[in-house]
């Protein structure tokens, strides 16, 4: 039997430069990441943070840009990474509906959920470590036929322990749908409260994890039976961070929400 892979991703020896242990979390990302991502993935103050990535860019060994929501994010210099990047990501104003209209938004997701998945892979505007450990661990997934075996699989617990991680949420239906999204790609969603909690209430917080998942799931299942096509058109092409049927429709409502606010949206308020 071959000895058991150690994976260290992240870590960094005791006594390690700071500048160094931020460099170390650039290069375990593999893609831009914020000043509050490097701070979670070195376990640093984000001041020191902070400090440390504007002396790494005005020494050009990083170069940093506005992100997608508006954050400036950090990206290693290689011999093909342009100073600045041409088409950064601009952050872009969250649609919101009233409270009481539980249905509008489900009702104009699937009107036009093919066009919104579009609108999402086109704007590939979530870099960062969660996107890498999220793709890790669904890749690892794919490899058990048995829970069992899964949950006996350190690397992959591993990889779904780094991408909650580096989340910048802590509730419970947050956190406990990203795991449960992982155990079965194919049926629960993803939550996360700037998209799915505005998508279904209009507000980023709900006072009951449990009620709101409760009255979420049937949502979602009506959307997977009413939008089976699409959303396998999109597993099947490999679109952006189309890893499963449940995450296309994630990517749906993240493509949906991101869109200009319609004149009707705004007078409705």
């Amino acid at each position: 039997m071959m000895p058991r892979e150690r994976h260290n991703a992240g870590v960094t020896p005791k006594g390690t430069s700071r500048r160094a242990q931020v460099l170390s979390a650039l290069h375990t990302s593999r893609l831009p990441v914020d000043d509050d991502q490097i701070a979670r993935i070195a376990s640093m103050d984000r001041h020191h943070v902070n400090t440390i990535c504007r002396q790494l860019a005005a020494d050009r060994v990083i170069t940093r840009y506005r992100g997608a929501d508006g954050k400036l994010v950090n990206a290693l210099i290689t011999t093909d990474t342009p100073a600045t990047p041409a088409e950064a990501p601009s952050s872009v104003q969250v649609r919101r509906t009233p409270r009481r209209d539980k249905t509008r938004n489900v009702e104009s997701l699937i009107a036009n959920f093919a066009g919104w998945v579009e609108a999402f892979e086109r704007s590939q505007a979530f870099p960062g470590p969660s996107l890498y450990f999220h793709e890790r661990a669904i890749e690892r997934r794919r490899l058990h036929t048995r829970v069992t075996s899964l949950l006996d699989d350190e690397r992959f617990l591993e990889y779904v322990y780094a991408g909650m991680k580096v989340s910048t949420s802590g509730t419970q239906i947050v956190a406990g749908s990203k795991f449960l999204h992982h155990l079965l790609p194919d049926l629960v969603p993803p939550i996360d409260r700037q998209y799915t909690f505005t998508f279904f209430t209009g507000q980023k917080a709900v006072p009951n994890d449990r009620v709101a998942f409760g009255e979420w799931l049937p949502r979602f299942a009506e959307i997977g039976r009413r939008c089976r096509e699409p959303i396998a058109q999109a597993v099947d092409r490999g679109g952006f961070m189309a890893t499963g049927e449940a995450k296309v429709i994630d990517n749906a409502i993240m493509g949906y929400l991101r869109q200009p606010v319609p004149t009707d949206d705004l007078t409705a308020r």
